[in-house]
Parts: structure tokens; sequence; C-alpha cells
């Protein structure tokens, strides 16, 4: 029988070539060399290898154009070849990036040391955890840090709320990031059993099985009441969390089609101050055989962005409705429900 993996994702970083150092703007060679060098990782790296000739011809094609010439500093460089790549590929796992600071930061030993220190400063993802009226929790997470340094805050966050009768897991304007979290909050939500969520293909043939994990450092949730809230911005490895729990019937979506963003992908360094992110692998969800790539994450109950989290905590009460047996705790969530209704709860998303 096949053996499959488990999901470790290892970003890799390739490092070759001139080094610019810190220019104000490149030169027509630099940025001749920087689109060969592009072309190279697309036609090697990329997942799908039947399209890297497209992408690749239009964008040696595009080195004569205006913008092309115009564009002189490394952000306006990236922001131009960007253009290119959505109009060859329309893959938005396909972009060139830069970051002074962080580009820099590749070049050293202490890579790893600058990213735990980036997601501590950015309380690794975890921006507001509250118990709404009604018993009702609510935790609200902006990005996926690496779990290995991110995971004790996520147990920690899941253990002041494991009292509650429903928990909303906010995920609206989530733009991904580390795809081990996905696995790790998926597994929050299931019971120790492994349970498969979903599947990567990878170019070269390989085929990864993702299992919920069965080991946590927190304690599990595996029966809470559990709301989603995704929109439009909603990116990458936060859709698969919020698809995988849709379709293994263990969370109720709340809030607008999610960006479609499915496959994952790897960061590879140009420069000093430029990188590539391209998709490596294609996600297969194991209980639909199919993806989100391009048509989003179809949430049950589909509203607004600014609405969702009001529509989501008047749904957990309901639920609480229903279950009540004591006529003084159902005038009590009647009541809560219409204040619920009429008070807006139309939070802004930082």
């Amino acid at each position: 029988m096949k053996k499959f993996s488990r999901y470790f994702i290892v970003f890799s970083l390739f490092i070759y070539g001139v080094n610019f150092g810190q220019p104000s703007s490149l030169t027509d060679q630099q940025k001749a060399f920087l689109i060969t060098k592009i072309s190279d990782l697309i036609k090697t790296k990329y997942v799908f290898p039947q399209r890297t000739k497209k992408i690749t011809q239009y964008l040696q094609r595009q080195q004569s154009s205006i913008e092309f010439k115009t564009a002189e500093s490394p952000a306006q460089f990236a922001k131009t070849v960007n253009q290119y790549l959505r109009t060859a590929s329309n893959d938005l796992h396909l972009w060139v990036g830069f970051n002074r600071k962080e580009a820099a930061s590749h070049q050293t030993s202490n890579y790893a040391t600058y990213l735990e220190q980036k997601a501590k400063s950015k309380n690794y993802g975890f921006q507001k955890v509250e118990i709404l009226e009604g018993n009702v929790g609510y935790l609200r997470m902006s990005h996926f840090y690496n779990p290995r340094y991110s995971e004790k805050t996520l147990a920690s966050a899941l253990h002041f709320l494991s009292n509650c009768d429903a928990l909303i897991l906010d995920l609206r304007k989530n733009s991904g990031g580390n795809l081990n979290m996905v696995n790790t909050l998926d597994s929050y939500f299931f019971g120790r059993a492994p349970v498969l969520t979903h599947r990567i293909y990878y170019r070269s043939g390989y085929e990864q099985e993702v299992y919920t994990l069965e080991k946590l450092k927190g304690k599990r949730l595996p029966n809470i009441s559990l709301y989603v809230l995704v929109d439009r911005n909603t990116a990458s490895a936060a859709e698969q969390v919020a698809y995988n729990l849709k379709h293994l019937n263990r969370a109720t979506l709340v809030g607008e089609v999610t960006m479609g963003t499915a496959n994952t992908g790897l960061r590879h360094s140009l420069d000093d101050h430029l990188y590539i992110f391209i998709a490596n692998g294609e996600y297969e969800n194991d209980a639909t055989r199919d993806t989100f790539e391009h048509k989003g994450v179809i949430p049950q109950v589909q509203t607004t962005s600014l609405e969702a989290l009001q529509k989501a905590h008047i749904l957990a009460l309901k639920l609480q409705l229903k279950q009540c047996a004591e006529k003084k705790q159902k005038k009590k969530l009647n009541r809560l429900i219409r204040k619920v209704r009429r008070s807006a709860v139309n939070y802004k998303i930082d």
C-alpha cells in the first residue's frame, strides 16, 4: 500500500546569480537577468508544466513594452511583472514580491528567527478572542503563522472558549499563510482519530494525503457548534480550512464567496529584495474530489462581509433555542436574538 507523508511544508530558497545590493533602480541588464531567472523557475517549478511555455514566452515579449522599460525600481518591476503573470497565467499563486527587510533576511542564517519575531509582533495572527452574549465564542484570525511557534497561542485561545455553546471562527480578510496551520487548525475541531481532509498533487507526480493530527498542544473541540466567517478577501490557506470544515460537515460557513486560490506554493529568492511565489501543488478535497481554485469557497449562508458576524451570532443563538427545553431560558434567548438583530453588529475588520 502506498504510503503518504504528513503535512509538512518547508519553504525552499533558491539563491543564486548576481547580487543587486540595494539598488534604487534596475538597469535593463538586471531586469533581463531577472526575467530569465523568473522564466527558468517557472519552467522547472510551476505545478502546471503544460502552461509554462505560454507564460514564459509572454514574459519575454513584454520586455520591449514601455511599462517594462519604465519600471525602474524593484517595487515597480515587481508590480509590472505581476500584471504580465496575471494576464498570462490567471493564477493568483504566481507572483513577484518586493520586501526590502524580509528579502534581505533570506540571505542570513537568522531567517527563521526573523520569521518567528515577525509572527510574534503580529500575535501569531490572533487579533481578537472574546465571548459574545449568549455564551458564543469568537476568535478572529488575520493570518496563519507556523504552528511550531503559534500553536501555543491557538491552544490558549481555544481553551478560553472551550466552555462556550458555540464558536465563531472569523477568517474574513485572512490572506492565508503557513500551510501547516491548515492541518493544525482543522484538527482542533475533530476527535483524536485521523481524518483525511485533502490531497496535494505535486508536479513531480508525488501525491500527499493530509490527515488531521493525533497530537495537539491543546484541548480539542470536536462537538462545539462551529461557524466560520469568510469573505471575498479570504484566501489560500484560510480558504482550505473553510472548505475542509464545510465539506466534512463540521462547520457552517457564513459570508461571501472567497477568493479562489486553492493551490499550494513556495517562495524563491531572486535577489536581495525580490522573490517569486510559485504554485507547486494542486489541492483536492477528499470529500468532494474537487478544488475551489478560481471558484472560491461558497458559504452555506451567504451575506455581506459586514453582516456575517451578526448573522452567525443569530444562527448560534437560534440553535441554542431549538435545543432548549426550559421556558424561562427560551424567553431569554428570544429576547437576546431580537437584541442582536436590532443592534446591527457590523464590525469593521482591521
